[in-house]
């Protein structure tokens, strides 16, 4: 087999492995599933989920918006600082280890506590993201990375940026942008209450979240890639294509010879 033609199908198998290593619980593209969406126009009732656990339900006031990340048609606007805007599924996530919860988000405004997403009771156990002082945070069962000296993450202002949350083995992190920051030190426990973007109370997030997606995975095998390196479907497909294009071209070569 020629070079060319080995590294092709090694790129393809490699990106084959990284996806049958996770699982995608939830999915929700908070927009393009939806019943006619209308730019700044209110947020279905029931926000569709392309996964099992069924859609968000809406409260407050949040709107959709056509400002979105790159290969995105819709996402949600979740208000200015201050709002109590939410989504909320009515149960939790139903896991406790080995997953990851993953958006697109757009930061407004810093100021004050903002909640991106969590799943769990913000009290008592489960973990999420939020904007506290300015950066990006990570909560474990009420307790913040930031109020026990671990690192956060510097957010830029009005720029489209992947975040997630991770638990892997016992051990939580998360991400910004790609780069890790932190590790947690509260408890996780078993999950009460609800999966939530937003918050009441004052917390709401403010800005625009896209592709909100969780996922499970075998413990000891997470890897960033996970989360932006994923091609999409048909970049799967054109992957497929180049190896077949280069298994056919060393079967000629050989047949040649």
């Amino acid at each position: 087999m020629t070079a060319p033609a080995f590294r092709l199908l090694a790129l393809f198998f490699s990106f084959a492995a990284i996806a049958s290593a996770q699982t995608t619980v939830g999915l929700w593209k908070l927009g393009e599933d939806d019943s006619s969406p209308a730019n700044g126009g209110p947020v279905a009732s029931s926000v569709a989920n392309s996964g099992a656990l069924g859609g968000f339900t809406a409260s407050g006031t949040p709107t959709y918006t056509n400002s979105t990340v790159g290969g995105s048609a819709w996402a949600i606007d979740m208000g200015s600082s201050g709002n109590s805007n939410s989504l909320a599924l009515a149960s939790t996530l139903g896991v406790n280890d080995n997953y990851a919860i993953e958006a697109w988000i757009y930061v407004a405004n810093t100021s004050g506590i903002q909640v991106i997403f969590y799943n769990g009771d913000t009290s008592t156990n489960g973990m999420g993201l939020l904007v506290n002082g300015g950066n990006l945070d990570m909560m474990i069962g009420g307790v913040t990375a930031s109020s026990n000296s671990l690192p956060t993450a510097p957010i830029t202002l009005n720029t489209w940026v992947n975040v997630a949350a991770v638990r892997e083995n016992g051990a939580t992190y998360f991400f910004y942008d790609g780069i890790q920051y932190g590790a947690g030190v509260g408890t996780h426990g078993t999950t009460t209450g609800s999966f939530f973007l937003g918050s009441g109370g004052g917390y709401g997030f403010s800005g625009a979240i896209d592709n909100v997606r969780a996922f499970t995975f075998t413990g000891g095998t997470f890897s960033s890639s996970m989360l932006t390196a994923i091609p999409e479907p048909s970049a799967y497909a054109a992957l497929a294509g180049l190896g077949a294009l280069g298994l056919a071209f060393w079967r000629r070569k050989r047949a040649a010879a």
